[in-house]
């Protein structure tokens, strides 16, 4: 395949290793290298160009497909659909990527930082699923305010909701939440629906300034995710937990928040704690080889999955590391160019101009490091989170397979013990004990079937969705590191060209 954009390695290329490159990167670059465009001339034409995908070509590289893209929405049986923004009913915010300035925070008490929403790719829903969901939901997290001072200060975030679900009271609001309510949230979620993969938090991690704007910016994207995947959910947007969390004033939240189950509830929680001290519950038997199968797997993705980070945060560190010292580099040789100025000029600015070169060359390599922290290693972060709410879903099934499997046990129990006696005074109370843990045995039975029902369509569901995000998130840093190795070629080469010409 010829290279449409000229060669970006002088007048005399290599056509070998042309050739051996294949369709790759030379046939990538954007138009303006042959004319040695600055690296901002070139970040406005890739804007007005049509965003490039890549379609893979067999054993020949990629070839670029410069169709223009649309919002692409992805279904449970790996297909994908386009919708405008206008046909979904309202008109999304823009997704950007939060620059410094956006990204400040204010000391001020109660002062709101202005915010851009956004919405992630999240997991969606399958055909059948898509049937019994009711309506749209959309929830995006919005600026931030801090809240008091020392001890007892907060972050509380802006949820914007719109909506056409007919058990709300409004189609479009705003509500203020902090971390607290969001974990709330999810226990409240996770309690209420046995079986579901409830979408992950993130961590509630312990640093040394919790008011730290990189950190809050990086949760806030986050809580927008958790709210992005349950609404997407057909089972959980329709929770009446949710409506509560969106919905509540500060008053009606804090009596939802410290509400008590009803005496019916409690009492029964008390008996069934009392008959499980009394009858310890053994470990569950596994029945089912597919459930089998699925635990293995989530085990050595979350493994493999985990080492992968270790081993990718040590790569960040080392960029983070060139990036300080290109700062250094630029800055020793602006330093012998200076030194140079009255002996020899001409040498001088050589060295000035390799100083200027080493500084572009941190800029964009600060700007790749920022972005493999964003486009990568939150997404990654985020699916070790999944892969652990998969794995709390798995443990409810078990949980309700050795309750059954003990309900089972004790029938069986029962029921030799009233043929035992059977025809004597006893036989009448023995039946009744019987009918009682049989009773018990299908209810825990019933149990059990709807959560493994459950479970395995949301792990269904969790899988095609993790190709589909993990495939984005490694084609997004894939393509971001071409471009930077792309801006920082053509800075050489400007750099090249400026010192081949001086010294004619």
């Amino acid at each position: 395949m010829s290279n449409p954009y000229g060669n970006p390695f002088g007048d005399s290329p290599s056509e070998s290793r042309k050739q051996s490159a294949g369709a790759s990167l030379y046939d990538l670059i954007p138009p303006g290298w042959e004319s040695g465009a600055s690296v901002e001339e070139l970040r406005k034409r890739q804007t007005d160009q049509p965003t490039m995908n890549f379609i893979e070509q067999g054993n020949d590289g990629f070839e670029a497909d410069t169709t223009p893209t649309e919002d692409v929405h992805i279904d449970d049986e790996g297909e994908t659909e386009t919708e405008s923004k206008e046909e979904q009913g309202w008109i999304l915010p823009e997704e950007k990527e939060p620059s410094k300035q956006e990204s400040g925070f204010t000391e001020v008490h109660s002062e709101p930082v202005s915010r851009e929403p956004t919405r992630d790719v999240s997991l969606t829903t399958d055909d059948e699923e898509e049937k019994d969901k009711p309506s749209s939901l959309m929830m995006t997290v919005g600026e931030y305010t801090k809240h008091g001072e020392g001890m007892g200060s907060f972050v509380s975030y802006k949820v914007n909701v719109k909506t056409n679900l007919v058990q709300y009271h409004k189609s479009e609001f705003t509500t203020d939440r902090r971390y607290n309510d969001f974990v709330w949230l999810f226990d409240k979620m996770k309690e209420s629906f046995k079986g579901y993969i409830i979408p992950p938090l993130p961590d509630k991690t312990i640093i040394q300034n919790r008011f730290d704007p990189q950190f809050i910016e990086a949760r806030r994207r986050e809580l927008g995710k958790f709210l992005t995947r349950l609404a997407d959910h057909p089972v959980l947007a329709a929770s009446e937990v949710l409506q509560t969390f969106l919905e509540s004033d500060a008053e009606e939240f804090s009596a939802a928040k410290t509400k008590k189950p009803p005496a019916t509830v409690t009492k029964k929680v008390f008996s069934w704690m009392s008959s499980t001290v009394t009858q310890q519950l053994s470990p569950a038997v596994e029945v089912d080889t597919w459930f089998g199968d699925k635990k293995q797997y989530l085990q050595d993705l979350e493994s493999a999955l985990e080492a992968c980070l270790k081993t990718s945060g040590t790569v960040l560190v080392k960029e983070k590391e060139l990036v300080g010292a290109l700062y250094e580099f630029g800055l020793g040789a602006s330093a012998v160019g200076k030194a140079e100025a009255e002996v020899d000029p001409t040498l001088s600015k050589h060295w000035l101009k390799f100083g200027d070169l080493c500084e572009q060359v941190r800029v964009l390599k600060q700007e790749a490091v920022s972005s493999q922290e964003i486009r990568f290693e939150e997404v990654a972060h985020d699916y070790r989170r999944v892969i652990a709410s998969a794995k709390q879903a798995m443990e409810a099934r078990l949980t309700a397979l050795a309750e059954f499997q003990h309900a089972e046990k004790i029938a069986n129990t029962k029921k030799e013990k009233k043929e035992k006696i059977a025809g004597t005074p006893k036989a009448g109370a023995a039946e009744a004990e019987y009918e009682e843990a049989r009773q018990k045995q299908e209810s825990a039975k019933e149990e059990f079937e709807m959560i493994s029902e459950i479970l395995r369509k949301e792990l269904d569901r969790f899988e095609k969705t993790k190709g589909k995000e993990m495939s984005k998130s490694l084609k997004d840093y894939a393509k971001e590191n071409m471009d930077t190795t792309v801006q920082i070629l053509d800075q050489w080469k400007k750099l090249l060209n400026q010192l081949q010409t001086a010294s004619i």
